[in-house]
């Protein structure tokens, strides 16, 4: 008897190992298919994103962001281009329009005139210290304005294709120490942010 208790007991002991095996194997092989697809997701949502933006320059013989901020595009979080060199080109007597991304800010009408507000940059901060931000003040359509406050969600970006004519610099902003703090100070920071006025071309969502 003690023989065949030893033996069922084996048998348990084995089934149970194996069957904690084949989930352990089970959920190992689940997680690594769903880091492949997220994987092949991304590569297919840039692709998308790559493609629109070559298409809407290449629509409007637009400059790149590569072309209007050539010394940004090796290090948009450290790089700080002279007012001059983005002058130069994203204000530009060529006729030419720029392209940027950026997310929805405001969008409000003043004087029978209709406005979109962008700011480019990660919208989760503003702070000059995250990178450069370009403030965007549109003259746009009234249709196209209504058509993208419908199409904007949180956080969503867009395409920008605008004609600049007025560019300034700005060096300070005023800010917060410590926004933990009962009553925080108001201090002036340095900044390295850019409002830039213009007229719209065309704008679309950047695809997620």
């Amino acid at each position: 008897m003690k023989s065949v208790a030893y033996i069922s007991l084996a048998v348990l002991s084995f089934w149970f190992l194996s069957s904690c095996d084949r989930s352990r194997i089970s959920k190992q092989k689940k997680v690594e298919k769903n880091q492949v697809e997220g994987k092949a997701k991304k590569e297919i949502q840039r692709e998308k994103r790559e493609k629109l933006v070559k298409k809407l320059a290449e629509k409007h013989n637009a400059l790149t962001i590569d072309e209007w901020d050539p010394n940004g595009t090796k290090d948009p979080e450290w790089e700080y281009p002279s007012k001059l060199s983005l002058d130069y080109h994203l204000v530009n007597d060529e006729g030419r329009p720029a392209l940027l991304i950026g997310y929805l800010l405001d969008a409000y009408q003043d004087h029978n005139k209709y406005f979109l507000k962008f700011r480019t940059g990660n919208p989760i901060f503003y702070s000059s210290y995250f990178g450069r931000r370009f403030n965007l003040s549109l003259n746009c359509p009234k249709e196209m304005v209504y058509k993208v406050v419908k199409t904007n969600v949180k956080m969503k970006q867009f395409v920008i294709v605008a004609k600049f004519h007025e560019l300034r610099k700005i060096d300070s902003i005023f800010g917060i120490d410590d926004p933990d703090k009962e009553n925080p100070l108001i201090e002036m920071k340095s900044a390295n942010n850019f409002i830039a006025k213009g007229s719209c071309i065309e704008i679309q969502p950047l695809p997620n």
